[in-house]
């Protein structure tokens, strides 16, 4: 978050959204939201949202959950050097070790939908006249963006355990909550729906401030998820028409493939939604995705990294060894002696410049962006079989890389545009959730151990000594 009103009371509200408790969920962050008077100005409703923005940055950057989750048990790394060999177990879609127990918990993720939860129930309560740059629609647009990203979180969630404990309340006395069961993933989504079409009629396209685009949900954030949400349970109808309204009125456009390099440094005219990092402002990374697949001379003296598997990387890209014609093999990867490494991001900062010490990261988790509405529209269309309109978008991702426009069959383009998205979205965190929604599954997971269940995680075993009517994962029953 740069110079918007992010900026309010920052460092209180984040305080108050990394507060922990050992319930299972976390309903209250901390009693000094409900101190008498508190939810009384348009600041307080910023303050609240801000912090709600804030607890998702930390979550999804928290040792690399996004990509994590999205990116590490798709087939793609050859190799993890140094302290991160371990990660093949991830790479295998084996996720009981000690060392996981981050990614096998689920509770940060409630942190935020707390907050969110919050917001949504408190602010429509804030008079009217309080909201003083817009009254009655800035605070539609306060309680959308919270229920967006309420459904965001949610979807993450069901995406990586199935079903899951939902909670869209705000109980004052915690301690008194009763433990809750799972709910269905299915109606948990559902819930994901019904907030986006209400977020959707609150929100407007486009942005108050530049300092805003992208990192502050609008209604084409709205829309992008609900195209997700709808592919991801197989209602490809809506996910198309979601999507079209994105395409149609988001006011989004294609980066020319020179300026891929700003697309991950933020705010470009092709980003959706992402999450913000900003050296300039004492906000850059000093983790990241970046720190991991970076080597000298984008990381001065560095040797290791998590390396490309380059049988994969030519299976996805065509022949990487000579001059390809896919413009995105030059522009986003690098060798370093025998191995090659990903420099898609690669906006990298020195506190110490003049040492090259204290490194950080400036570029952005990128979550949706034009080019994948454009394919999952694609994808939509050709599982509805509307061939004619699938093509051009295909093609029109496909000639910003330089290629010639798709000679597919009909019969083939929806495996064509999964190949697309692949190649489009190369560690953007979508590459496993494209291969489980359209069941090209990774080596290390056959249909039957996905019929399992063996594609979710298990939970963290400490989250069952908070809720006693909780029950595992059942593929991990007796494996975890």
């Amino acid at each position: 978050m740069k110079k918007n009103l992010f900026n309010i009371c920052l460092i209180a509200v984040i305080a108050l959204a990394a507060s922990s408790c050992k319930k299972i969920i976390e309903q209250t962050p901390s009693n000094t939201i409900y101190r008498e008077g508190y939810w009384q100005t348009e600041q307080d409703a910023n303050t609240a949202l801000a912090g709600t923005y804030a607890r998702l940055r930390v979550v999804l950057n928290q040792s690399n959950r996004h990509y994590y989750y999205g990116d590490i048990p798709a087939d793609v790394f050859a190799s993890f050097a140094g302290d991160l060999s371990f990660l093949p177990n991830v790479a295998q879609g084996v996720y009981t070790e000690s060392y996981q127990d981050v990614l096998r918990d689920w509770r940060p993720f409630y942190k935020i939908s707390a907050l969110a939860n919050l917001v949504i129930e408190k602010v429509p309560q804030i008079p009217e006249a309080a909201f003083r740059t817009g009254g009655a629609a800035t605070r539609d647009q306060i309680v959308g963006e919270a229920l967006f990203i309420r459904a965001l979180t949610y979807f993450y969630l069901t995406r990586i355990w199935g079903d899951v404990v939902y909670v869209t309340a705000v109980e004052k006395d915690t301690q008194s909550e009763p433990n809750q069961p799972k709910t269905k993933k299915e109606v948990v989504l559902a819930g994901c729906i019904k907030d986006l079409v209400e977020a959707a009629a609150k929100l407007e396209y486009g942005y108050a401030s530049a300092a805003n685009r992208a990192v502050r949900a609008n209604k084409g954030s709205a829309n992008a998820l609900l195209a997700h949400i709808y592919a991801w349970t197989g209602d490809y109808e809506n996910a198309e028409k979601a999507a079209n309204e994105v395409i149609t009125n988001g006011g989004y456009s294609l980066l020319p493939i020179s300026q891929m390099p700003s697309l991950f440094s933020g705010k470009s005219a092709e980003s959706i939604f992402e999450i913000e990092f900003e050296s300039s402002n004492n906000e850059g990374n000093a983790g990241g995705i970046a720190s991991v697949l970076l080597v000298d001379p984008y990381i001065r003296n560095k040797t290791n990294a998590w390396f490309i598997d380059q049988n994969k990387l030519q299976e996805i890209y065509g022949d990487t060894t000579s001059s390809t014609k896919d413009k995105r093999v030059a522009a986003w990867f690098e060798r370093s002696g025998n191995n090659v490494f990903s420099k898609k991001y690669s906006d990298v900062f020195y506190k110490d410049a003049t040492n090259f010490a204290d490194v950080r990261f400036d570029d952005n988790i990128v979550i949706f962006r034009l080019s994948d509405i454009m394919l999952l529209r694609a994808e939509a269309l050709s599982k509805l079989n509307r061939f004619g309109e699938a093509r051009p978008l295909l093609d029109a991702v496909r000639a910003r890389a330089g290629l010639d426009p798709s000679t597919a069959s009909d019969a083939q383009l929806y495996d064509e545009v999964f190949n697309e998205r692949c190649r489009e979205l190369f560690l953007e965190g979508h590459k496993y959730w494209d291969m489980l929604r359209t069941k090209h599954f990774p080596s290390h997971l056959t249909d039957a151990e996905y019929s399992q269940g063996a594609h979710l995680w298990p939970i963290q075993k400490e989250i069952f000594l908070d809720n006693n009517v909780l029950t595992q994962n059942e593929y991990w029953i007796s494996r975890y």
